[in-house]
């Protein structure tokens, strides 16, 4: 995720300035959570409000990721071109200093991908699963088994209303 902002929020300025290559806005573009919201201010996106963090919520980057890709598809409209170059380019001296990769959560692991902590994650994941759906696994299963057993089980109870909007 964070790459790929850092790298449409590049093009944006490239093209706005009607710059011929890229090189020279890396420097400018977002790299922390700080300048991701900066960014977006700046652009007059709209994203949910009131948050404390606001890029540290998933729903809050997925809403950021949507105004920048049509941010950017607007002003390839405007310029009448883009660039050519990978989604998740980055400036050839820099090898990837985004350093928001939080160890406790899902998105932050995967996003670094350290398997050394990956599976102890999935364990625990896994195991908060067969909690809810009140189902016994043996943790020395291998884990595809264990959720064949949990996917089972929630086919078996059916849809659970949801009460509570942090829990959609």
């Amino acid at each position: 995720f964070w790459p790929l902002l850092r790298r449409l929020a590049v093009e944006i300025d490239a093209l706005e300035a009607k710059a011929e290559d890229v090189d020279t806005f890396w420097k400018s573009a977002p790299r922390g959570a700080e300048g991701a919201v900066n960014f977006a201010e700046l652009r007059g996106y709209v994203l949910p409000t009131g948050l404390a963090s606001p890029a540290t919520n998933s729903f809050w980057r997925g809403a950021l990721l949507a105004e920048v890709t049509s941010d950017l598809l607007a002003v390839r409209l405007q310029a009448g071109r883009g660039f050519e170059i990978l989604a998740t380019a980055g400036p050839v001296d820099e090898v990837s200093e985004w350093g928001e990769r939080p160890a406790d959560s899902l998105e932050g692991i995967a996003s670094a991908v350290d398997s050394s902590k990956s599976l102890p994650l999935a364990q625990g994941l896994v195991q908060d699963m067969a909690t809810a759906s009140e189902v016994q696994v043996n943790a020395s299963e291998k884990l595809v088994e264990q959720l064949k057993k949990i996917t089972e089980a929630a086919l078996a109870k059916g849809a659970v209303r949801i009460t509570e909007a942090d829990a959609a």
